[in-house]
């Protein structure tokens, strides 16, 4: 579903054909306020980065929100790191700059900066998985991710346009609506989501697993 479809029943719900544009910004908002009320599972993606010898850090991909897991990859094997916090990290590790360079085993995020301790020797591959930011429907074309969500999206689109309009007694009607959409969609998505927490299948800290049987690897060697 686009944003034409979803606005398009936004307007049949309203029956104002002449605000269109004030329906492209509700439905702007929707996807924010949905997106905002739970990590889906169509926006659990995956990155690559070479890791620099000696320096310490990467910069995690901007539109994520929440790391959920991260791996070295050498040839056929890889090792989880251990994502903590820096608070964690400092009281075994007061003096980080004097730990030798080898293959990472933990890791502290700030912001969007993530942090490894060891810092890397060579150049390790480092894949991590993450949630990223639904992107905005910026034309007409741009298809809405995530899918199960669209019945949320159109309530609460309508909920805002006729709020706007201050058409209460109809916003509170389709505020209801949104509610039990937005429940509904999460138990979609759960249920059809594939679990690839880290939990389910990573190795302890420093056990090497065979890189073509790891099922959280997506790439054939």
């Amino acid at each position: 579903m686009n944003r034409a479809d979803i606005r398009n029943l936004v307007i049949a719900h309203t029956g104002r054909t002449d605000k269109a544009s004030l329906i492209n910004s509700m439905i702007t908002a929707a996807l924010k306020k949905v997106s905002s009320e739970m990590l889906w599972g169509d926006l659990l993606t995956e990155a690559s980065v070479t890791l620099i010898p000696n320096q310490a850090f990467i910069d995690l991909d901007a539109a994520t929100v929440r790391l959920a897991e991260v791996r070295i990859i050498d040839d056929l094997s890889s090792w989880k790191v251990d994502i903590r916090t820096k608070n964690w990290i400092l009281s075994r590790w007061p003096d980080l700059g004097s730990q030798a360079f080898t293959r990472p085993n933990y890791a502290y995020l700030e912001g969007k900066r993530l942090h490894m301790m060891p810092g890397p020797d060579t150049n390790w591959t480092m894949e991590y998985s993450y949630y990223k930011r639904a992107a905005d429907l910026t034309d007409d074309s741009t298809e809405l991710v995530p899918a199960h969500a669209d019945e949320a999206i159109i309530a609460f689109a309508t909920y805002r346009t006729f709020k706007s309009l201050q058409m209460h007694e109809d916003a509170n009607l389709w505020f209801a609506d949104y509610r039990g959409a937005i429940a509904d969609a999460k138990k979609m998505d759960r249920a059809s989501a594939v679990n690839t927490i880290a939990e389910q299948y990573g190795q302890p800290r420093g056990v090497r697993s065979n890189y073509h049987l790891d099922p959280f690897i997506k790439k054939v060697p």
